[in-house]
């Protein structure tokens, strides 16, 4: 099933994906997305929590569950047990993003697609998991008071909480995620996508157009007709 907080994130909002080209093979041949498990992330602080946020964590729990004896699990454990895929809530593609996301490799891609068209794609795949499509929130905003998801158990609605929260300093990038919490020994999840027509336009790295013609024609022959929503990217830079 999918759980979107729809007061937070709409469906029409322009989401981007930038992926090296291994990465987007993957998806093209498999039709699935990847999901890296959270304790694979290169960010450290990845579900870290303060000391403040737990006491008002534990505040709300009591003001809404009279006589709580509820026990809160914030340990590190949650690394262990959630996947995530990471997108970028903006209009326009981003010079910044594109270095980031292919490292030290000059070619790659971007998908720009919407929430919705992103939505549609997984219901197929989420036969037995919760996907939740999440806002990153930075800083320390207690965000979990905002969540619509009045039916889902306190310690999920926690778990979620500090999966869609990252320090200040990684505000440019805007992010939405994909989020699945189970238990799976794979240091990665997949989910099955029904087609790639969520792709509403693709972009070829900026930083090396060499080889644009050769990966047009590597659409034509495998794509469906992804070659038909190239754009050409804004950017001109080495």
């Amino acid at each position: 099933m999918i759980i979107r907080n729809r007061k937070e994130i709409r469906g029409n909002k322009v989401i981007w994906q930038y992926l090296s080209w291994d990465k987007f093979f993957d998806l093209l041949i498999n039709k699935e997305l990847y999901l890296s498990r959270t304790s694979e992330m290169t960010d450290k602080n990845e579900c870290c929590i303060s000391q403040k946020n737990v006491e008002r964590i534990i505040e709300y729990i009591n003001r809404i569950v009279p006589n709580n004896t509820l026990s809160l699990s914030i340990d590190d454990s949650l690394k262990n047990r959630s996947f995530i895929n990471c997108w970028s809530m903006s209009r326009n593609e981003s010079y910044a993003l594109w270095k980031i996301y292919l490292s030290n490799a000059k070619s790659g891609v971007a998908i720009k697609t919407t929430v919705s068209h992103l939505e549609n794609a997984i219901k197929e795949g989420c036969k037995n998991d919760d996907i939740y499509i999440m806002p990153v929130h930075y800083g320390s905003s207690i965000s979990i008071f905002n969540l619509d998801m009045d039916t889902q158990p306190i310690q999920k609605q926690v778990d979620i909480w500090r999966l869609a929260t990252k320090l200040q300093a990684y505000q440019y990038e805007n992010e939405v995620r994909l989020i699945c919490l189970c238990r799976d020994d794979s240091t990665g999840k997949r989910i099955k996508i029904s087609s790639l027509d969520f792709i509403d336009e693709l972009y070829f790295s900026p930083f090396n157009r060499c080889f644009d013609d050769t990966y047009t024609k590597v659409l034509q022959k495998i794509g469906g007709g992804l070659e038909k929503k190239v754009k050409k990217s804004g950017i001109d830079d080495q």
